[in-house]
């Protein structure tokens, strides 16, 4: 079992006061809710957004860029590193990623409602495993209820690809290695 308890959440609607960007901020409050278990009380969820629109990370039509998201984390003095799986097997990037899991909560980019179907994306903190079931922090869900998924629809409704933010002394502990 790998649960982190401690992983705060943000409400991407209640959390960003900016009304425009708030069916499309779940990148921004998924990357607070990662940088605030290592950082409590450091981040501002609105200077946030505009620290991540200064970096060029959003792209108009497309959502939010990872790599651009995960230099962030730099800002505050964390790491940040995107990976994108995409092109790989399910199982092995799932096995990576369970790797991951065992250092600290991993900010995963989902088809929206975990449906393989739907034509929107969506992101979201994966906060722990256990029993064939995932758990995770969904900031479009406007409470801080935590979620759960069966590992097998988590597996169909994931893209493969996902970011991790480190304290700079963890990052050798997530290195890729496929």
């Amino acid at each position: 079992m790998i649960h982190y308890d401690n992983v705060p959440f943000y409400s991407q609607f209640q959390d960003i006061p900016q009304v425009e960007w708030q069916s499309s901020a779940c990148g921004i409050a998924s990357m607070a809710m990662a940088m605030e278990f290592y950082q409590p009380k450091s981040v501002s969820v609105p200077k946030l957004l505009l620290q991540a629109l200064d970096l060029g990370a959003y792209k108009p039509g497309i959502g939010w860029k990872h790599k651009e998201l995960s230099a962030l984390a730099e800002l505050y003095g964390l790491t940040g590193k995107n990976y994108d799986f995409a092109n790989l097997d399910n199982q092995t990037v799932f096995n990576r990623f369970k790797d991951f899991m065992k250092v600290g909560p991993v900010i995963v980019s989902i088809h929206n409602k975990f449906n393989p179907k739907a034509t929107l994306g969506h992101i979201v903190v994966v906060t722990g495993m256990a029993d064939g079931m995932i758990f995770y922090h969904d900031p479009a869900s406007g409470n801080k209820i935590e979620k759960k998924i069966s590992e097998s629809d988590f597996l169909k409704g994931w893209k493969r690809r996902f970011i991790v933010v480190r304290e700079k002394t963890m990052a050798e502990k997530t290195k890729p290695v496929l």
